[in-house]
């Protein structure tokens, strides 16, 4: 029989709402017991996981990434030094000398303050500096508010971090031009929980901030039981994982065939494949919604517990027996809120249960020591269960052609400058006092590669216009390359090219690299300093921030 629910986003046949009712049944009569000792043990190994793989992480030089390990491993420790340190390179400064982080952008957010989330939800105080900056996150953050989307259901990290970062509630944005103030916000993630699409993290996210700002403000406190209902709904999401989670394990023991059981329509019905990284994915995103909801003061019923208690116990023995099978750079996403979520919870737990676990250690608790790792894990036999689940394939390694350009630069290097960002496809220069988002790249086609000049915000088309004018002299220069002045058509980005074939060999790819940043590095200084251009002190000194 078909439950009346004020949210769901489900679409379950009659069958298959017969089967959850059963088994929010079973998990009411007979309650999961969290293996508390199991969780801490994952918890740990996860961090031997990370420990090597992590300078190829951070060495992308990517805020979404150094997200992902904020959440999952806190303010950790990374050669030295916090990895909050590594956020200062990406802060940027007004006229007025305000600074702020760019938002939906590539060198900045992806989400709406994702940074600012996932470094609350890691605990670090909203008063830490950044690295060397004379900056502290709660500043930088209050003067972040122009957001380049109109997404309304992209709102969650930005409110969620609001609420922790304690910002005034009197906070003005601007979305894509049009201002939006908090109150706007709480109407619009009302209407992007009914009405919105499910790109944005299965909206874990905004029901996160719609509870965060419900919780925090006085001012908004009337939206607490909506909040309260579409936690629910989330909470019934997570009961269906749960039920997924059951019929597998019933499969892995031989009560239950495949055929006989539900587990190819629920994985249908909620779009989730047969990726373990994916059930991660939705175990660790529900688990830390109701952990942080549970914080906030929020209701998450016993049989909801009960089946927390039932993912977790689940997947960390899947976890346990799997580090050594995932690809890091893909599942290290993934987990990074499975870890932040079952850190969180164990401490909750641990509350409950009368034991020691101080509201501030409850966060930072699970901080991370990679330098204090070997990054060595023990090779585990898999259990059935293992086997109906697959894994992401490692990632494509660097083209071996482009390997040995970058390597010949790597040798003959004489800009000055080293070579950041740890995807496969590209590599990039950056200039001391340029803007962030202005640097060379060496950029891989495939079937060629490309030495470039980038102007990655539309704030420096004035720039790349007054630069452009040498091109021509450029080309002569280069007899022999094509060398292209390129913009997109909603002039967002621009970049000027020389684009060598396959006949020229690494060591005049890297060479012409050199020879260009030697002839464009003067012209483009010279107009980066021209009043004409208003182009704002957009990059804070490099040598104040960890790259």
């Amino acid at each position: 029989m078909t439950e009346t629910r004020y949210w769901w986003p489900l679409e379950l046949s009659a069958e298959l709402e017969d089967e959850l009712a059963a088994h929010k049944i079973r998990l009411r009569d007979f309650p999961v017991q969290f293996d508390a000792g199991l969780s801490r043990q994952v918890e740990r190994s996860l961090v031997d996981f990370l420990a090597r793989p992590v300078q190829a992480i951070v060495a992308r030089d990517s805020l979404p990434y150094l997200g992902h390990v904020f959440v999952g491993w806190g303010n950790a420790t990374v050669n030295g030094a916090p990895l909050l340190d590594r956020v200062a390179s990406f802060v940027h400064q007004d006229p007025s000398g305000k600074p702020y982080i760019y938002q939906c952008h590539p060198e900045g957010d992806f989400h709406p303050w994702q940074t600012f989330a996932y470094t609350m939800m890691a605990g670090i105080d909203p008063e830490a500096r950044v690295g060397a900056l004379p900056f502290t996150l709660r500043e930088i953050a209050q003067h972040s508010t122009v957001i380049r989307t109109s997404a309304m259901d992209d709102l969650g990290h930005l409110m969620y971090a609001h609420a922790a970062l304690g910002l005034p509630d009197t906070l003005t944005f601007e979305f894509n031009g049009t201002p939006l103030t908090l109150a706007d916000m709480m109407e619009e993630a009302i209407k992007a929980h009914h009405f919105g699409p499910f790109y944005v993290c299965r909206k874990f996210h905004l029901t996160e901030g719609l509870c965060a700002i419900a919780a925090t403000y006085p001012a908004f406190a009337r939206y607490q039981p909506v909040a309260q209902k579409f936690l629910d709904g989330q909470l019934e999401v997570m009961l269906t994982l749960s039920l997924l989670v059951a019929q597998l394990e019933a499969v892995a023991d031989a009560s239950l065939t495949m055929d006989q059981s539900r587990i190819p329509a629920l994985r249908k019905a909620m779009l989730i494949g047969a990726l373990l990284e994916n059930h991660l994915y939705s175990a660790g995103h529900v688990i830390e919604l109701a952990a942080l909801a549970m914080r906030m003061g929020y209701q998450v019923s016993d049989v909801h517990r009960s089946a927390i208690h039932h993912l977790l116990n689940h997947f960390n023995g899947c976890v346990q027996r799997s580090m050594t099978r995932f690809a890091p750079t893909a599942a290290f996403l993934p987990l990074g809120h499975y870890r932040r979520a079952m850190s969180l919870y164990a401490n909750l737990h641990a509350a409950a249960a009368g034991q020691d676990s101080a509201p501030r250690a409850a966060l930072t608790g699970y901080w991370a020591d990679f330098d204090a790792s070997e990054g060595t894990l023990p090779e585990l036999p898999a259990a059935p269960v293992d086997a109906l689940y697959n894994r992401a394939a490692h990632s494509a390694k660097v083209r071996p052609f482009f390997q040995s350009v970058l390597d010949e630069f790597a040798q003959g290097n004489s800009t000055g400058m080293d070579l950041y960002g740890g995807f496969d496809h590209f590599r990039r220069l950056h200039p001391d006092g340029w803007p962030r988002q202005m640097h060379f790249e060496f950029l891989d086609y495939a079937d060629r590669v490309g030495v470039e000049l980038h102007f990655e915000n539309p704030d420096l088309l004035p720039l790349m216009d007054a630069v452009a004018a040498a091109i021509p002299a450029l080309q002569e220069k280069f007899p022999g390359i094509e060398v292209h002045g390129l913009r997109r058509v909603d002039r967002s980005q621009a970049k000027i090219r020389l684009y060598h074939d396959a006949a020229t060999g690494p060591v005049d790819i890297s060479k012409s690299m050199q020879e260009f940043v030697a002839f464009m590095s003067p012209i483009v200084s010279a107009e980066l300093h021209n009043p004409a251009h208003g182009i704002q002190r957009s990059r804070l000194d490099a040598s104040a921030a960890a790259h």
